[in-house]
C-alpha cells in the first residue's frame, strides 16, 4: 500500500511540474510577444518621425 502512494505522489509531483513548466512557457511567450510589438512600435515611431523630417522633393 506504502508503494502505491508512494507511486501516486511522484506521479502527482511529476503532472504538476508539467503544468507548472506549461504556465511559464505561456508567460514567456507573452513576455516575447510583448517585446516584439513594442520592438515594432519604437521602430514605426523611429521611422515616422524620420520620415516627417525630411520632406521629399
Amino acid at each position: 500500500m506504502q508503494i502505491i502512494f508512494n507511486v501516486l505522489i511522484i506521479l502527482a509531483t511529476i503532472d504538476l511540474a508539467l503544468f507548472a513548466y506549461e504556465q511559464i512557457r505561456k508567460i514567456y511567450g507573452r513576455y516575447q510577444d510583448q517585446k516584439s510589438t513594442e520592438a515594432f512600435f519604437n521602430w514605426a515611431k523611429k521611422n515616422s518621425d524620420h520620415e516627417k523630417e525630411e520632406p521629399h522633393e
